[in-house]
């Protein structure tokens, strides 16, 4: 017979390898899927991801310190949060996502800073969404709410 040794163990042994593989592969996209999502991103629309810029594709996972530019009048992004919860921006806008959250995390909140733009977001009742704006800082706690923010408005610059 020589080396083939017969029965559960073996099997068992010739598939280790392959199972620890497809682990490791799947243990970032869990992840990923645990935050948020941009599911729409039309027109002009990338996000700054460290020190690159990006073109922004539907399916790519939100990240702390992402800067999301809508760039034209036609651009449009649309970030959907894992525990629930819709913003929606269009474009021309700029965005800067503070902080995300875990699906299972209910102590804390999303945070967005809005630069400018409009905006229109919703989250399910008791999931705060916290937004910064260059004159305000609103928690949204159950009603959806539509914002627009104009640097040229505002009163102190």
């Amino acid at each position: 017979m020589g080396r083939f040794v017969h029965g559960p163990y073996h099997v068992i042994r010739s598939f280790l390898p392959v199972v620890i593989t497809v682990i490791a592969l799947a243990a970032p996209c869990a992840t990923a899927a645990e935050t948020g999502i941009y599911t729409i991103a039309e027109g002009d629309s990338r996000v700054l991801r460290d020190t690159t810029w990006l073109r922004l594709a539907p399916g790519a996972r939100a990240q702390e310190a992402d800067i999301v530019d809508a760039a034209t009048e036609y651009a449009q992004v649309q970030l959907e949060w894992a525990g629930g919860g819709v913003v929606n921006v269009q474009g021309p806008a700029q965005t800067y996502v503070a902080s995300v959250f875990a699906r299972d995390n209910k102590s804390s909140a999303p945070e967005l800073v809005f630069q400018r733009g409009w905006l229109k977001a919703a989250m399910p009742a008791g999931r705060p969404l916290r937004l910064r704006f260059a004159t305000a800082v609103v928690d949204l706690v159950a009603e959806p709410v539509q914002a627009g923010v104009d640097p040229a408005l505002d009163p102190g610059g």
